[in-house]
């Protein structure tokens, strides 16, 4: 069994001053490294595939969540509506407002039924 040396990274390469991560057919890469300070996040994406700020927003977010998270001020099983913007929030129920029924079946009971009414064909 190797033994490695704790912060060995560290120690011969110094600290990040720059990183960069290319995943293809990937819009947002995410990376964690961890070094003598604690956790570095690392969030790479594609220009002009977000609308202005959105990265930012949600990076905010995230961090707020591992913070609330690593403190314990928040339960782990709590669901974090509070963390999308309210502006964010207004833009969802409107387009989640609807006049019309929704069916609450399930994809694979569709294709079920589909199979039931037009098997023969």
């Amino acid at each position: 069994m190797m033994l490695v040396e704790k912060n060995l990274f560290h120690k011969v390469f110094g600290d990040y001053n720059y990183v960069l991560s290319q995943t293809p057919q990937v819009w947002l890469d995410h990376a964690v490294f961890e070094n003598v300070h604690g956790l570095m996040l690392s969030w790479h994406f594609i220009d002009n595939i977000f609308e202005k700020d959105v990265i930012d927003e949600m990076f905010n977010a995230y961090i707020k969540l591992i913070l609330s998270l690593c403190e314990q001020t928040i339960d782990w099983n709590h669901h974090y509506y509070d963390l999308i913007p309210c502006s964010h929030l207004e833009v969802i129920k409107k387009y989640n407002t609807t006049n019309e029924h929704i069916c609450t079946t399930t994809l694979h009971q569709l294709f079920f039924n589909s199979c039931m009414n037009f098997g023969g064909k």
